[in-house]
């Protein structure tokens, strides 16, 4: 009786074949994936007028406002949301080959002495895949209608939310102070004009 003899460029050409598949479905499930699967509900700053008053709040109260904000500038096909925790994030989906991906940005919030707020990101990521910031802020900012007074800038990695250009009602403005997550302490100046 002969032994049949085995093909090695068969057996290569299988090899081949799943790892290319399974590199494939690694993708997929890392980018449809949620890295947050349980998450709670440059210009100088043109400030003018009187301090009225100092008003000291929590990442909880100022989640609330931020995103009240937001829900004008969302319809049936965009969704997103940004919260502060012990750093700030931006979530939302984008839609690609009929599929939906989450996306999410994590900042580093700072009260600029102008007033403004930056937002230095410290990572990107569509679903559990880390992806270049660059690129990314690219695609977030050319599918995401954003509020007037936010300003992102690809190439420096920074957003920007000009609280001067931010229009309040009976004269009011609103200047950042401090932001201090990890204590739980947001401080802004409410001023008059």
């Amino acid at each position: 009786m002969m032994a049949k003899k085995i093909n090695g460029y068969k057996w290569a050409f299988l090899t081949l074949v799943a790892l290319i598949l399974g590199t494939a479905i690694f993708v997929f499930v890392s980018a449809t994936t949620n890295a947050e699967p349980n998450i709670p509900d440059y210009t100088k700053a043109n400030f003018s007028g009187s301090q009225v008053a100092t008003i000291t709040t929590t990442r909880t109260k100022v989640n609330e406002l931020i995103n009240a904000a937001l829900e004008d500038f969302q319809d049936e096909r965009t969704s997103y949301k940004f919260y502060l925790e012990n750093e700030a994030v931006f979530e939302g989906t984008f839609r690609f080959l009929e599929q939906d991906f989450p996306i999410y940005l994590y900042f580093e919030p700072i009260a600029q002495n102008d007033g403004n707020i930056e937002l230095r990101i410290k990572s990107i990521s569509i679903g559990t895949l880390a992806l270049p910031t660059d690129a990314v802020m690219r695609l977030v900012s050319g599918s995401i209608e954003l509020p007037p007074y936010v300003v992102m800038d690809a190439q420096k990695e920074i957003v920007t939310i000009r609280l001067d250009e931010l229009k309040l009602p009976n004269g009011l403005q609103v200047k950042a102070e401090n932001i201090d997550l990890v204590n739980d302490r947001l401080s802004f100046q409410l001023l008059l004009k």
